[in-house]
């Protein structure tokens, strides 16, 4: 199903944006992916203690396991966030970006006339 909305998302910012959000959009899927991915993890591997737990009358633990995995998640979606927001620039860099120009481009000075 990611591959559609991929494909279909580029259709759409292809055809409505410059050929820089296109590799934006290239860029950021496989992050969006990964975090589906180790959502799944945590969540299928969590799911099976939990109801080991609350079969056994033992809702406190199950609870345990549940507040164990919305931690962890978190945690690992801050760590993974702030290793983006540090790599940036320098992703950005390495691909041959060039410092922005105050115009950033005709449609986006359309976008800020509508806008305004």
């Amino acid at each position: 199903m990611s591959t559609i909305g991929g494909v279909v998302d580029g259709f759409v910012i292809a055809h409505t944006m410059d050929t820089s959000d296109v590799g934006a959009l290239s860029l950021t899927s496989p992050i969006w992916f990964l975090s589906a991915v180790i959502y799944s993890i945590l969540s299928y591997g969590a799911q099976p203690r939990i109801i080991m737990e609350l079969t056994k009358g033992n809702r406190e633990k199950a609870r345990e396991i549940f507040s164990m995995i919305i931690i962890t998640g978190t945690v690992l979606a801050l760590i993974m966030g702030i290793f983006m927001f540090a790599g940036a620039g320098l992703t950005s860099q390495l691909l041959g970006a060039k410092p922005a120009s105050p115009e950033y481009g005709p449609r986006r000075q359309a976008y800020k006339a509508i806008s305004s």
